[in-house]
């Protein structure tokens, strides 16, 4: 529900004022809402946001409680234990595809 909610917003400020947001501003308008539902009835919720700023990679990391943070690797759930010990050993800046995969 939350995604759905966050797209419909994101759709109308589109429509709203003639621009689509870039990749941080979407990101600081989920932590806003984030941020604002903990007052209210807090979303149980953590988001990762992707997206290209020009030809940039971008990843945000979103909880529960409004924090984001930039980052360039990050995983969700059980798994991420295992997933961001194996980024943090395997991951480098200079990784090709083939390497990757």
């Amino acid at each position: 529900m939350f995604g759905d909610y966050i797209q419909k917003n994101l759709a109308f400020l589109q429509y709203k004022n003639g621009y689509k947001l870039s990749i941080d501003d979407t990101a600081q308008f989920i932590r806003s809402e984030l941020a604002e539902a903990i007052r209210k009835g807090p979303y149980s919720v953590n988001c990762l946001l992707a997206g290209f700023e020009g030809d940039q990679p971008r990843l945000y990391w979103l909880d529960y409680l409004g924090s984001v943070i930039e980052t360039s690797k990050a995983a969700h759930g059980y798994a991420e234990y295992l997933v961001s010990s194996v980024l943090d050993t395997l991951q480098t800046k200079d990784l090709t595809e083939e390497q990757g995969l």
